[in-house]
């Protein structure tokens, strides 16, 4: 039987969450069989509750010889932590709150990269452009993203939207004041389907504010001079 490359592609890509799941199961292993289990009803285990704190939580109980009803509720009451969660995080995704949650139609063109928006305030300090690496694991990757200034003729449009309404809209949706955007932050874009004769179309799929290095050499003059800015009306 010949496995699918895309599964490969996968198992190698879950390799690095095995450094911590590894320590972990070693854990719950030892546990188990302290307490009797073999290894059937271990892993019978693992597949029925499927939280890690409930099953050592479960281990102790048997080695004190408690009742599986006591079991059964210690557990669920262990599980209710993602209830909380849940509860939560739900007024977040109601309609009325603007929703968070936004199912994103496929764009055919996703073959051909990414585009990144620098921006130090709520002005465009320079862009980055990369292809995807995820799209084709088992093909020759892509070199890395290339960086280019704010005034690069290909991302006029794209510019032009940020900062006469796109970032603004932001604002609004969010509540934010324009004066309090992160001094450097990005947006990544996919290109939209544009018919022939039409601007270029643009699809926002990703905001980050904490995680914005490396970036464009053009970021460093309007970041130094917003920080400086900043400072002095502190």
């Amino acid at each position: 039987m010949r496995i699918n490359k895309d599964f490969i592609a996968g198992m190698r890509g879950a390799l690095p969450i095995l450094i911590g799941v590894i320590p972990f199961a070693m854990i719950t292993g030892v546990a188990a069989v302290s307490v009797g289990l073999t290894l059937f009803e271990t892993m019978g285990m693992s597949v029925l509750v499927f939280a890690g704190a409930s099953q050592l939580v479960v281990f102790q109980l048997i080695s004190a010889g408690s009742p599986w009803i006591i079991m059964v509720l210690t557990a669920w009451v262990v599980n209710l932590r993602f209830t909380m969660y849940s509860a939560t995080l739900a007024p977040y995704f109601e309609p009325e709150a603007g929703g968070h949650l936004i199912d994103q139609a496929w764009q055919p063109r996703l073959t051909e990269g990414m585009v990144r928006a620098y921006l130090v305030g709520d002005r465009v300090a320079g862009f980055g452009q990369q292809a995807i690496n995820a799209l084709h694991p088992s093909e020759p990757q892509p070199g890395p993203r290339l960086y280019h200034g704010p005034d690069d003729a290909r991302f006029q449009g794209l510019r032009d939207r940020l900062e006469s309404a796109w970032v603004a809209q932001l604002c609004a949706c969010t509540g934010l004041a324009s004066r309090h955007l992160p001094l450097l932050w990005d947006c990544d874009f996919l290109f939209g389907g544009a018919a022939p004769g039409e601007p270029e179309h643009h699809v926002l799929c990703e905001i980050n504010v904490s995680s914005v290095s490396p970036f464009p050499p053009s970021c460093i003059a309007p970041l130094v001079g917003a920080v400086l800015r900043q400072t002095a009306t502190t």
